[in-house]
């Protein structure tokens, strides 16, 4: 999920099904927890920010594995990722390698 920088149109930019995504899911991975914070805030999440799992993306991929365990029990998690080609020329890519290596299904949300 595509995090928009500045503060204008943050929503705007996303469809209303990436946004309803958003609302829905209480695990996320992020490149800038600030950042992300901000876009959940504004994205209407119907939980307070602070009893979400908000966990910066790791310099160091095996720590990768323990953020990834939530999609074993079945629960969505969203990477959040901030300008440029989202998942793929980011510190997401390795999240979403490791994903995919382990057998869980990603889904892109554009914005």
């Amino acid at each position: 999920i595509p995090t928009p920088l500045g503060e204008h149109g943050a929503l705007a930019a996303h469809p209303a099904a990436v946004i309803e995504q958003v609302r829905a899911i209480e695990t996320f991975l992020v490149e800038a927890p600030k950042t992300a914070r901000a876009f959940i805030k504004a994205a209407g999440h119907p939980r307070p920010i602070a009893a979400l799992a908000i966990h910066e993306i790791p310099a160091d991929d095996s720590a990768i594995d323990a953020l990834l365990a939530p999609l074993a029990s079945g629960r969505d998690i969203g990477l959040l990722s901030e300008a440029g080609a989202p998942a793929i020329a980011d510190p997401g890519a390795a999240v979403v390698r490791r994903a995919h290596a382990l057998g869980f299904r990603v889904v892109p949300h554009v914005g």
